[in-house]
């Protein structure tokens, strides 16, 4: 590893991909996340989460950190869930280079049905929010671009509750601006598969986006308003 960098983390497949359709949605979302979300990031030496599943620290980073990583404590508050992302905070609250690499590869098995998925994902939604507010007093320190991405990312996954809402809205007032919206992201979506693989997957992207809006539109406002809720929920299966 670079001696400049003090935390990496690489790329992660999905090995049960093709257990069923809830697996394949997760897979896509695993290389949306990696190599375009965490590779941009990684540009910027501030990759926002080295995922517990497949990264590397510098043992002097870790020390540095280890006694605050020990308390858990965000403004005095007790945060005992998502400790990759938290972990990764804290170096980069500590201007740390945590960079990614798309050639290292590792594989991991995502959750099976609906109600492992809702668990797992509540608990990295809740990780998501606490921190992301820990880091805004620092992220000014980073270049223009990735305090952009970083703000609109952090507006843009709270703006997603009123998604469900305004698409139900749209269709019964005949506006289809909502609509063209969606178009949008699928096309952007279609087009970053096609630049990365060589491939044409329309399907996935579709089914990406209204899962999207399935899921996400409720689960994000129903783990924030359960971030004081400490348990941790059985793993996935």
């Amino acid at each position: 590893m670079d001696e400049s960098v003090d935390a990496i983390c690489g790329h992660t497949l999905v090995k049960n991909q093709k257990t069923n359709l809830l697996t394949k949605i997760q897979a896509f979302e695993y290389l949306i996340s990696h190599q375009l979300f965490k590779a941009f990031e990684g540009v910027y030496d501030g990759v926002l989460c080295c995922p517990g599943c497949f990264s590397a620290y510098r043992k002097s980073a870790i020390l540095l950190v280890l006694d605050e990583f020990e308390r858990s404590l965000i403004f005095n508050y007790k945060v005992d869930y998502g400790e990759d992302r938290y972990l990764t905070a804290l170096l980069l609250f500590n201007q740390k280079k945590v960079v990614y690499s798309d050639e290292a590869v590792a594989y991991t098995i995502v959750p099976q049905n609906l109600s492992s998925f809702i668990i797992q994902r509540k608990r990295w939604i809740k990780s998501w929010f606490v921190n992301t507010l820990y880091l805004f007093r620092v992220v000014g320190k980073k270049k223009m671009v990735y305090q952009l991405y970083f703000y609109l990312s952090f507006i843009f996954n709270l703006l997603i509750t009123s998604s469900l809402p305004l698409f139900i809205y749209f269709i019964f007032t005949a506006n289809w601006n909502f609509l063209f919206h969606g178009l949008y992201m699928i096309l952007l979506y279609f087009i970053f598969i096609l630049l990365k693989q060589g491939k044409i997957r329309l399907l996935m992207p579709l089914l990406f986006y209204l899962f999207t809006l399935l899921i996400y539109t409720w689960l994000v406002p129903l783990a924030i308003g359960n971030v004081s809720d400490h348990r941790w929920g059985r793993r996935a299966k």
